[in-house]
């Protein structure tokens, strides 16, 4: 019984620091199937390492959020669903066309995209650069 449980790793909610009394929930839960997609469609030769880290980083906060916290409360549109890098309403709030944007606007600091992205990488179990190769053979180095 106990092999058959399905294990998850807990939602984590990181705070926005930008925007005080905004916080993100993500949800840890990546199989590596989804980040080497990711990495896929960030390699980018015009880079120096071939790779956009930025844009991959990116697409991890814009896949994984949940939903927006606002002074401790989760917030929904005027239809009831949940605020996230997903949903159109927020998209127009923010201005932005595309998810990745807005996240870019959101955070306005690519230093916290990056330091929330690595939250969310350690939660999901992607703790050190080679155990994140490991899982992701596309990983550029």
């Amino acid at each position: 019984k106990e092999l058959k449980r399905v294990i998850r790793n807990d939602l984590i909610t990181l705070a926005v620091p930008s925007r005080p009394g905004m916080s993100l929930v993500f949800d840890p839960n990546i199989e590596a199937h989804r980040l080497q997609m990711w990495r896929k469609a960030c390699r980018d030769k015009s880079m120096p390492d071939n790779f956009d880290s930025v844009k991959f980083s990116y697409m991890i906060l814009a896949n994984q959020c949940l939903n927006v916290v606002w002074q401790g409360e989760t917030i929904t549109d005027e239809g009831g669903k949940d605020l996230n890098f997903r949903n159109p309403n927020f998209l127009r709030m923010l201005g932005a066309m595309q998810a990745s944007a807005a996240v870019k606007m959101l955070y306005a600091n690519d230093g916290h995209v990056f330091i929330a992205t690595d939250e969310i990488l350690r939660a999901a179990g992607y703790d050190s650069e080679g155990q994140e190769q490991q899982a992701d053979p596309t990983l550029l180095v």
